[in-house]
């Protein structure tokens, strides 16, 4: 009768394994790990005092750490989770919602990623979004979103340069942009008159008709930088990667630092996915006083200006398989007079 995947996992050894390292490697006792071992193998296989020098194959409990459970056959020695070229185009659902004391606001859109090919300096992937953004549910429910749209929709096809390692080397910028922010203002100031207009097309046209600001837009773009830079790393279940992130928490503030620890965590044998977590609190150097009045906080309690109180968490679903992320989620959360969350569902669909 055919043994049942669920009831063990698979470790491939390697050379130099002995019983007393992989005990210590899996945190378990060498009788634990010769045990369950000896339970499921054949009699040849069987562990009396270590390994066995012909020995290939350990079967180790299906709950150990990421490298008992699937993850070790798409490392390299180095534990490297390596970044392979998607193929085709992958569709992704976002819903973003932000939450201000008793304020949600819910932002939806879909965007499409589809790598081009892979040119001199790397992978090249195009970026469209393919739906309207929805507020609370509504297509531009008032001019100024209405317009809003129309500004942000001129940088599709975003484009990414993409190293062949997975990280994210630069975005480019097609001069077709300024023609489009051309066509657009036009079409704007035709139906729209107003300080708010002359505004927006002001602030626009900083940020879109300049390289340098286009890129410097993108800089710390939480999403792009998930999808291209924060996924195909170095880990070790023993030293998780430490970093700072910045995320943009707070509207029109510079977005908050946060010391985050990023690792390997469940791998669903079945799905061949992978989650990959990032925790992490913040380090800003700000005070809860200064966010409090850059984000208009007329009141003020008397108290000493304190450290932020911020939070960060986020999880990554990765197919093994292909190398498409399955699915993101974050939140970040910070505590001022006003409490203000954000949380992040990316979904392929």
């Amino acid at each position: 009768m055919p043994l049942q995947q669920e009831k063990y996992s698979i470790y491939a050894l390697k050379k130099g394994d002995t019983l007393a390292s992989v005990a210590t490697y899996f945190e378990k006792t060498q009788q634990e790990i010769k045990g369950f071992h000896n339970i499921f193998c054949e009699h040849s296989a069987l562990i009396v005092y270590d390994f066995p020098y012909d020995l290939k194959q350990l079967y180790v409990f299906p709950q150990l750490h990421y490298k008992a459970i699937g993850v070790a056959e798409h490392l390299d020695q180095s534990t490297y989770l390596q970044h392979h070229t998607q193929e085709g185009t992958c569709n992704y659902s976002v819903e973003y919602v932000s939450t201000e004391g008793e304020k949600k606001t819910v932002v939806d859109f879909e965007i499409s990623i589809t790598q081009k090919g892979l040119f001199k300096e790397g992978y090249l992937y195009l970026i469209h979004k393919i739906a309207p953004t929805l507020i609370n549910g509504e297509v531009t429910p008032n001019d100024t979103e209405e317009i809003k749209e129309k500004l942000g929709n001129i940088v599709y096809p975003l484009q990414v340069l993409v190293q062949e390692n997975g990280k994210w080397q630069e975005l480019i910028y097609d001069k077709a942009i300024k023609k489009r922010f051309a066509t657009a203002k036009q079409e704007i100031l035709e139906y729209n008159k107003g300080k708010l207009v002359s505004d927006l097309l002001q602030e626009a046209e900083k940020k879109l008709c300049y390289e340098e600001r286009f890129k410097k837009m993108f800089q710390d773009n939480w999403l792009l930088g998930t999808i291209f830079s924060n996924t195909y790393r170095y880990y070790n279940h023993q030293q998780p990667i430490k970093e700072t992130v910045k995320f943009a928490l707070l509207n029109h503030v510079v977005p908050i630092a946060f010391d985050t620890e990023q690792t390997i965590g469940d791998f669903m044998p079945d799905s061949k996915h992978i989650t990959i977590n990032r925790n992490g609190i913040s380090n800003d150097t700000r005070t809860r006083e200064a966010l409090e009045q850059a984000v208009g906080e007329t009141k003020y309690d008397g108290t000493l200006s304190q450290k932020i109180d911020a939070k960060f968490e986020q999880k990554i679903i990765l197919d093994i398989k292909t190398s498409n992320i399955v699915s993101i989620y974050l939140r970040a959360s910070i505590d001022l007079q006003t409490p203000r969350s954000v949380r992040v569902k990316v979904a392929m669909i």
